[in-house]
């Protein structure tokens, strides 16, 4: 867990935040009057069944979506398009450029946005973050010759180099299999202690949200709504067999339920 005092210091702020869309001439409300502080250093869960608005949020987040009403700040700074201090990591396993390699795919953001002095630097720094990721071996390798771990592997690491504070993950080992999923929520949760970057974390999946949170964010079904905020405080690693872990557990289960019933 980070230090007490990151903590206390808000990074994102969501205030009132509403968004609609239209289809077949009917407006649908994704977000009602949505309000969310992000805590520096946290790891924050977005919990909630498909469609419920946990996507559209994390959208909001990184400023590729136009608001409807309220206000959107990082460190009191009124948000209105994507930044890099704020980098959004998909589920789809197609974000690497396919004609680049892994390491060219790292070096190239980093160009774009003016960090590291000369190719050398760049190419230093894109290793430094395959080494903490574990991918240093496939740097010359192509993203088809990539597993989806891999690849999600290879966009976290290329987030990383670009010192964003805030990683915005949209359910990022959701399609993987049981085996790989565990395996890179332990690697993120490495990286989170070494890096102590803020994650915005998308899932469905109870347990997934305990094993990774600081605290969780419980959404309704199809309101946009947040229905309640769960402290984690457990120690890390966690064990779903301990009893605090169950209890965690059914008070997140509980409030899902409680959505599902409106």
């Amino acid at each position: 867990m980070g230090d007490d005092l990151d903590k206390m210091t808000v990074i994102l702020e969501m205030k009132g935040v509403s968004k609609y869309f239209t289809r077949d001439g009917k407006i649908f409300e994704v977000l009602k009057n949505v309000n969310l502080e992000v805590l520096k250093g946290e790891i924050l869960c977005l919990l909630g069944p498909s469609g419920c608005g946990k996507s559209t949020l994390l959208r909001q987040l990184a400023g590729f979506d136009e608001r409807d009403g309220g206000s959107l700040f990082m460190y009191g700074k009124n948000i209105t398009k994507p930044e890099v201090n704020r980098i959004m990591i998909f589920q789809e396993f197609n974000q690497l450029f396919p004609w680049k390699t892994v390491l060219e795919n790292i070096m190239y953001p980093l160009k774009v946005n003016n960090i590291g002095q000369s190719k050398g630097e760049r190419k230093d720094i894109a290793s430094n973050y395959l080494t903490m990721v574990g991918l240093n071996e496939f740097a010359n390798s192509y993203p088809y010759q990539l597993s989806g771990g891999m690849k999600q592997k290879a966009a976290i690491a290329r987030a990383l180099a670009l010192k964003s504070e805030v990683l915005l993950m949209d359910e990022p080992f959701g399609s993987l299999d049981a085996l790989t999923r565990g395996s890179l929520q332990n690697m993120l949760l490495k990286i989170w202690e070494e890096t102590k970057v803020s994650i915005v974390f998308v899932t469905h999946d109870i347990q997934e949200a305990i094993i990774l949170s600081d605290r969780m964010a419980i959404f309704g079904r199809n309101h946009g709504e947040i229905r309640g905020i769960i402290d984690n405080p457990l120690e890390r690693p966690r064990n779903n067999g301990k009893q605090a872990f169950s209890e965690i557990y059914q008070k997140a289960y509980s409030l899902l339920e409680l959505s599902a019933e409106r």
